[in-house]
């Protein structure tokens, strides 16, 4: 339904929340303006559309982009907002949508120069080695799925998890694929592990039932596969500063993409 009230209204990151909540927004009638500091609309989609099979991910963005020039929503690509921007346009309304920032257990030596994270190998942000072990916490298809770009790359891949198997909260179709392209490949998929230590080319590990210690050695790569954590201190600094604010999508609490832009779609109509 159509705005009673006509809102200028900012919204921080376009990731698929961001986009969903400038869409309902402009749709009902706001005045929009959107940020984001990359340089192309669509947040981690991005991201996980790198991986091999994956690049359905593309459609929601593609969609999406279309739909903020069809709604005349003003767009700011490659802009890092600070609390001191936002109160300078000083707009009716704010929407953060800053996504997620990776999260990295605390395993000693996390810290070494040998370990990186999914993002930056998806992105290739990152060199890779020949050798790559994948510590896996997230559950979902993010760190198999790296798996399968760096076997694709003809890395040699072995991923960890500490669940009875990996990729336990895929569902079982999409399991049996990726299980089915790694297996083929030669990836090593070792669940029931932890790390215990980091220790250069050396990553030693423990069985989470029995205890009992592994030393994987010739490493050359250490990837965290352990999913992200809210990136919301932009929306706590502006808190009680604003007129009125929102947090939505990873930034609101990270999960799918269908329960983010779920959030935005109902803050969208809230406006």
């Amino acid at each position: 339904e159509p705005a009673t009230v006509k809102k200028r209204v900012m919204i921080i990151g376009a990731g698929p929340a961001g986009m969903e909540a400038a869409r309902v927004a402009a749709m009902r009638g706001h005045q929009v303006s959107l940020y984001d500091r990359g340089s192309e609309l669509g947040g981690q989609t991005l991201i996980a559309a790198k991986a091999p099979g994956r690049d359905g991910f593309l459609d929601l963005p593609r969609y999406q982009t279309y739909q903020m020039k069809l709604l005349n929503v003003d767009v700011h690509l490659n802009i890092e907002v600070t609390a001191e921007m936002v109160k300078e346009q000083n707009p009716d309304a704010v929407v953060v949508a800053t996504g997620s920032i990776p999260l990295i257990p605390d395993i000693p030596g996390v810290d070494k120069d040998n370990v990186v994270e999914v993002r930056q190998v998806l992105s290739e942000e990152v060199e890779v080695g020949n050798n790559v072990v994948v510590v896996a916490a997230d559950g979902h298809i993010q760190s198999l799925s790296t798996a399968d770009f760096l076997s694709e790359r003809g890395k040699k891949v072995e991923v960890l998890g500490m669940d009875y198997y990996l990729g336990n909260k895929i569902e079982p179709a999409t399991r049996q694929t990726i299980y089915q392209r790694l297996l083929q490949k030669g990836v090593t998929l070792t669940p029931l592990t932890w790390v215990k230590e980091i220790s250069g080319n050396t990553v030693v590990t423990y069985h989470t039932l029995t205890h009992e210690e592994r030393r994987i050695e010739g490493v050359d790569t250490v990837v965290i596969a352990c999913g992200g954590k809210e990136d919301n201190a932009l929306y706590y600094t502006l808190k009680d500063q604003v007129k009125e604010i929102h947090k939505v999508g990873d930034a609101n609490g990270v999960r799918k993409i269908h329960n983010g832009t779920l959030d935005a779609a109902i803050v969208g109509r809230a406006l």
